[in-house]
């Protein structure tokens, strides 16, 4: 064997060795990345009410959109979930799953619900995708199931399932970046690059400013007496103050009543009752002005001992039915409680 050809065997085994380390070191890395974010999850997050997965929130800074991490029996999974998109002019909400580690790495999920003629429909696509080869354009497909039988695949449905892996995986690389020093290349996603001009409903539909909040109702409750009638039927006397400078034309109210043990009652004490008496008020006020004293009988509510009362509805003169909230946990309801 001369001397050329040896140095050039010597060489090509020198590159093999360098090469079998390298895909040794690579896996093992890829290994150890996923290990401490695992871990990360798993200090950090809080487990779901089944006791069976710790899941962290990322905190995407997305409205109406969360972005986390599960660690499901060791196997790690991130989760996009998001509302508000239209998926054959239907709102929808939707969830995008896609396994980062464990047997059923590569694995994604995407299902979308839909409020429908009184009835929800769900429909759902899975399927695989290479992690190492994944990037912001690769195209993706599965198998497609709905509870519609009639329902079918269609564009929409795969661009909001491409949308929510990348949408998870753009976020993902940030929390990487800040919380563990980690990059998406170092958890085995080795082609994929963030594109910045990447066309995204998730972010388009974020980015829509929010509606303004409703403005309080312009006016005073003054409570000044809560009775019984002779059947034991509560009732509530009041007086309204308009504060605006228009006429105040309507207001809708809702009393929420506590029995003697500070229990919040329901009507007619039932599981299925309703929490909220409800007021209305039609008698006009101008501005500055204060009605007489107003007697309401609170239908369904024995013997309440303390109530607290809320505007939830309101129109001044020229303007718009303004609705406050529809619901009692609302923040931007201004309750008045009696004994104060």
């Amino acid at each position: 064997m001369n001397k050329t050809h040896l140095n050039r065997m010597l060489a090509l085994t020198l590159a093999a060795v360098m090469l079998l380390g390298c895909l040794a070191g690579c896996g093992k890395n890829t290994e150890e990345a996923l290990t401490k974010l695992t871990n990360y999850v798993n200090e950090n997050g809080s487990s779901n009410d089944a006791g069976t997965a710790a899941v962290a929130d990322l905190e995407a800074g997305l409205k109406d959109t969360t972005v986390s991490l599960a660690v499901v029996n060791d196997d790690l999974l991130l989760m996009v979930e998001y509302g508000g998109l239209t998926v054959g002019d239907v709102e929808n909400s939707c969830i995008t799953n896609l396994h980062l580690s464990g047997d059923k790495k590569g694995e994604f999920a995407q299902q979308n619900s839909v409020e429908y003629s009184g009835s929800t429909i769900k429909s759902k696509l899975t399927g695989s995708i290479d992690l190492a080869s994944y990037t912001p354009s690769t195209d993706i497909d599965g198998e497609f199931s709905s509870t519609l039988s009639t329902s079918k695949l269609t564009d929409d449905f795969k661009a909001y399932a491409i949308d929510g892996i990348n949408t998870g995986l753009e976020v993902l690389s940030d929390f990487l970046a800040n919380k563990l020093e980690l990059t998406l290349s170092d958890i085995g996603f080795s082609k994929y690059e963030i594109d910045p001009d990447r066309k995204s409903a998730i972010r388009e539909h974020n980015d829509t400013p929010d509606e303004p909040k409703p403005e309080p109702a312009p006016v005073t409750i003054s409570i000044e007496k809560l009775s019984m009638n002779s059947i034991s039927t509560s009732e509530v006397t009041l007086r309204v103050t308009n504060n605006s400078d228009k006429k105040l034309v309507a207001l809708n109210m809702c009393v929420v009543c506590f029995d003697a043990y500070g229990e919040q009652m329901t009507q007619y004490g039932s599981e299925y009752g309703d929490p909220c008496a409800n007021l209305r008020f039609e008698y006009g006020l101008a501005p500055g002005e204060t009605s007489d004293s107003l007697t309401y009988t609170l239908s369904g509510f024995t013997a309440a001992s303390s109530i607290q009362v809320a505007v939830f509805v309101y129109k001044l003169e020229g303007g718009d039915k303004v609705t406050i909230a529809t619901d009692l946990s609302d923040p931007d309801l201004v309750w008045v409680k009696y004994p104060g």
